[in-house]
């Protein structure tokens, strides 16, 4: 970005979609398809050079998923509900570290979050 602030957007993945034609989907989250609850994750306090920074901002993005991806849930209950959440958390993730585009953030996402020692 061309600010000092840094910032990725997190949205509900679209692994929630299918669940708009299945019983136990709640109206209120077709109704919300259309726009996507979403988070914004600031990181420009983080030293993305080093490995406690990025550490921290794979933290704040996989806390962010999980926020995300609970509110595009809401109160839908079901067999398959665990599975589509399962699906946004990780869509929400990889995206957004695709978004900001940097290597040691894409090791540690490659490492499924295990840190780097």
């Amino acid at each position: 970005m061309t600010f000092s602030t840094k910032l990725i957007r997190l949205s509900a993945a679209l692994g929630f979609a299918a669940l708009t034609g299945v019983s136990f989907a709640p109206a209120s989250l077709a109704a919300s398809l259309g726009d996507p609850p979403s988070i914004t994750v600031r990181y420009d306090d983080l030293n993305l050079a080093n490995n406690a920074g990025v550490e921290a901002l794979y933290r704040r993005i996989r806390n962010a998923a999980r926020d995300v991806c609970d509110q595009a849930a809401g109160t839908a209950i079901g067999p398959g509900i665990h599975r589509e959440w399962q699906q946004c958390y990780q869509n929400a993730v990889t995206d957004a570290v695709g978004k900001v585009n940097n290597s040691k953030l894409a090791v540690l996402h490659a490492h499924n979050g295990r840190g780097f020692g």
